[in-house]
């Protein structure tokens, strides 16, 4: 199967279709325009299209293993057009590239990574013995802990554990500081 995405005047992304691989034979060889022109005869002749592929994500190219995980492939020539199109996304036609949508208006593209980053390292990144996950706060430009948090385990491996279950009385509410690595009291 090909992907092909739909987009609009200012190239963003509309929809991402797939099509058989014999609709894009020309003379037995697959060929972009010939996919294109199918998609046009589906969809209206004043559409327009780009091929994608399902493989390449943030210019890597990807696999899926015997034990069904995606996985990086060997041979990154095979990466095309640096990222899978997504709705929302735009295509850069300078970068022949697709850029996937900006998921918060805070953080900036990467066209080194080809990602877009946030203004605060997510806390994985500094410390992958961190056993919770976090999900981004755009009001206050933090990581913010998902669910009960208990411990934090610090580069050392040692724990660094909730006031509260250090002492049961502590009736204080506390966030954690991924900057800091420390729990800090909230007081508002």
């Amino acid at each position: 199967m090909a992907s092909f995405a739909e987009l609009d005047t200012n190239n963003v992304v509309l929809r991402v279709i797939k099509i058989h691989d014999n609709e894009l034979l020309k003379d037995g060889v697959e060929d972009e325009q010939t996919g294109i022109n199918f998609c046009k005869s589906l969809y209206g002749q004043n559409t327009i299209w780009k091929q994608t592929s399902y493989n390449t994500l943030a210019k890597k190219y990807y696999y899926i293993n015997s034990e069904g995980v995606r996985s990086e492939h060997t041979d990154q020539s095979r990466a095309f057009r640096k990222h899978y199109a997504m709705v929302g996304g735009k295509w850069d036609p300078t970068k022949d590239g697709f850029i996937p949508e900006q998921p918060f208006g805070s953080w900036t593209f990467s066209e080194t990574s080809w990602t877009w980053l946030p203004p605060v390292d997510h806390p994985h990144d500094a410390n992958p013995n961190i056993p919770f996950d976090y999900d981004w706060n755009e009001d206050t430009l933090t990581w913010d802990p998902v669910g009960d948090i208990i411990f934090y385990t610090d580069s050392e491996g040692e724990r660094v554990f909730h006031p509260a279950e250090l002492d049961n009385s502590n009736t204080n509410e506390y966030r954690w500081n991924s900057v800091e690595l420390r729990w800090d009291l909230v007081t508002s």
